[in-house]
């Protein structure tokens, strides 16, 4: 059989998509299209037609996938899908997952017998790092030494440009990080992708506001193809929040909790915030998109304050 990949536009879901066609290979199966996913989409999944039997990966739920595997929460676009949803072996949530890329390997493996290479089960360890925001370090983060880091560069880089990437998932699916590093187009990138890391320190260092104990930034005004989230934490370790605004006027927002001090913001949901707002994601880290210019900035205030009331009120045990 030859399916479509849906995934969201992100290192794990390419990873998710990378160990489901290795597993369809064992079976004579094979992908013929990639269609990365942002939440741009939304309005019009409940009604997306599929010419071909659908794998969806991390992103939003889809009655009509002939596979769906998907860890956020917030997943339900309708009320009366997540009413009617039955968990079966072909869809599956675990908001209890770290990634999705680990969430389908033990599915695969747990209930169709499915034996993972040991490359796909270091694949799944270390997208349970990058997307579960479980680093040792904010500089681990952006340790561009590390071949799971420069392929993330690599991702978010091109994701960005809307490319499905096709090539590195088949990569993915086959080989070692270290191996899928060394392609030419990845080897090409690092230097670039060093000189980005040298000057978004740089533009963080200049541009961050401290409100309280939440970070802000807006990086609509410049594109910052490497993902430094976590670089404010290395400035200011007492953080318990950022929130980044980027994209065209700064509508999308992007909210995360500081993972080294988890227990400071236990009582607070990203995603139950953000879906306020239209969006979603996971307890530690959410996202929305705003109207327009004027809305993301009085969402970001509204945020920035909830946050700091929050941070300094009492919680009773």
């Amino acid at each position: 059989m030859t399916y479509d990949f849906y995934f969201h536009n992100d290192f794990d879901g390419r990873a998710a998509a990378a160990v489901m066609l290795a597993f369809l290979r064992t079976r004579g199966d094979e992908v013929q299209e990639f269609h990365p996913l942002d939440f741009e989409i939304t309005s019009r999944w409940p009604t997306m037609r599929f010419p071909r039997p659908a794998a969806v990966f991390d992103f939003l739920y889809h009655p009509r996938a002939a596979f769906w595997f998907d860890h956020h929460p917030t997943t339900f676009l309708r009320k009366s899908w997540e009413r009617a949803f039955v968990p079966t072996k072909s869809h599956q949530l675990d908001p209890s997952a770290r990634s999705c890329c680990s969430q389908v390997l033990r599915a695969l493996e747990r209930d169709f017998s499915f034996r993972p290479p040991r490359h796909l089960r270091e694949l799944a360890r270390w997208l349970d790092i990058i997307d579960g925001a479980a680093y040792r370090s904010p500089q681990e983060s952006i340790d561009l030494q590390n071949p799971a880091i420069q392929i993330m560069a690599y991702i978010d880089f091109f994701a960005r440009r809307k490319k499905p990437l096709a090539r590195l998932i088949r990569f993915l699916s086959q080989h070692s990080l270290a191996e899928v590093a060394r392609l030419p187009e990845l080897r090409k990138f690092l230097p670039r992708a060093q000189k980005w890391k040298r000057e978004g320190i740089q533009y963080f260092k200049r541009n961050l506001q401290i409100v309280g104990r939440v970070a802000v930034i807006n990086l609509a005004e410049r594109e910052m193809p490497l993902d430094l989230r976590f670089f404010p934490y290395q400035l200011y370790p007492s953080l318990l929040a950022v929130l980044l605004r980027k994209g065209k006027g700064g509508k999308k927002l992007s909210l995360g909790f500081n993972p080294w001090k988890k227990t400071s913001w236990k009582n607070l949901n990203a995603a139950e915030i953000m879906r306020r707002y239209g969006g979603g994601g996971h307890p530690g880290a959410g996202g929305a998109l705003a109207k327009n210019e004027q809305d993301a900035e009085r969402i970001g205030r509204e945020i920035v304050q909830l946050l700091n009331e929050q941070f300094t009120a009492p919680h009773r045990a």
